[in-house]
């Protein structure tokens, strides 16, 4: 993968994450919640109030940080030297500022629809034994199809990275695609979630497959979408399968690369596959090849494990990709 310049277009949900440690009495008393759960405004902030009204539910505060994929990646690629831009959708409320202050506070330009419907959030809730509850509520986040992209938004060069939850409304995901096309940008997809490679696999391997000059899954995703079946040496993405404490697997033309995770102490996991795709497309504007792509992309997501949620240090994430470029490049003197 090579690229003119560097710079990340980010498009898709952008979401408030909060991020918490429970104790043995949230168990007993959200232990039978279905995770993930989707749910609404009202059953959200329900949600918030329990947390705030029994403090004993929790170890500490909730963590509160911009979140959705397209935020994790933009703040990451900002924190390795790139250029980033966010458009997604929030709520005319404390939220959306929150969101819109976050990402500008870390350097991301972002570009907002403001919708009437409540700014979305994410919640996980890590509990003893190594668990974890989930809750979303999507919000406003699903009207960044509502978003018209003027042309002369997209940047010649750049890397369009989109949320594939977008994949819903394929007309209008194909119509953007086309203009990162014309512009001379690189296309990038994750596939965001098991549910929705579940549900619109042939939608998403039909978008890829058109538009896609790379796909990032998680393992769970990439064996909803078929696996090993969904690749091959006459399909244009390079499918990049991100395999938690297992490493990374990259498939491209046929061939398959492998990369070993770097053992670190896990704080928490959540943005970590985000931070991980920064780091990989940050190497291939510097024209590394796949498996050294795939090393940078799990140091970045190794120092992006030590911190709750997506409140990583930048320095970590920048300090960690140098280490990493400086021993492959030993590795190819020696």
């Amino acid at each position: 993968m090579s690229f003119q310049q560097n710079g990340i277009m980010a498009v898709g949900h952008v979401l408030v994450d909060t991020i918490g440690d429970a104790t043995e009495m949230f168990v007993e008393r959200f232990g039978d919640m279905v995770s993930p759960a989707h749910v609404t405004h009202e059953k959200m902030r329900h949600f918030y109030l329990a947390m705030a009204r029994e403090p004993g539910l929790l170890r500490a505060p909730l963590a509160w940080t911009a979140g959705g994929g397209v935020s994790i990646v933009a703040k990451a690629a900002l924190a390795l030297g790139m250029p980033a831009e966010v458009w997604g959708a929030v709520g005319r409320d404390e939220e959306g500022a929150f969101l819109a202050r976050d990402l500008a506070e870390a350097g991301v330009k972002t570009k907002f629809l403001l919708s009437e419907v409540p700014t979305g959030s994410f919640c996980g809730i890590a509990t003893p034994g190594g668990g974890k509850k989930i809750i979303v509520s999507p919000g406003a986040a699903k009207t960044i199809r509502n978003i018209p992209i003027p042309a002369e938004a997209f940047h010649d060069g750049w890397v369009f990275y989109l949320d594939g939850l977008l994949i819903d409304s394929p007309a209008w995901l194909a119509e953007q695609a086309e203009k990162a096309k014309s512009k001379g940008m690189s296309i990038a997809m994750d596939v965001s979630t098991s549910a929705n490679a579940k549900s619109h696999a042939a939608a998403l391997l039909d978008f890829a497959n058109a538009y896609c000059d790379v796909v990032f899954a998680n393992a769970a995703e990439f064996q909803a979408m078929g696996g090993t079946g969904v690749v091959g040496a006459r399909l244009k993405p390079k499918w990049v399968v991100k395999e938690g404490e297992n490493g990374a697997t990259i498939y491209a033309q046929g061939l398959r690369k492998h990369a070993e995770a770097l053992k670190t102490e896990s704080v928490d996991d959540t943005g970590a596959g985000d931070v991980f795709s920064a780091g990989f497309l940050l190497a291939g504007f510097e024209g590394f090849e796949g498996g050294a792509c795939l090393r940078m992309g799990n140091a970045v997501a190794a120092a992006a494990l030590r911190f709750r949620g997506s409140g990583f240090d930048p320095r970590a994430l920048k300090r960690a990709y140098e280490d990493e470029r400086h021993s492959l490049k030993l590795d190819i003197v020696l």
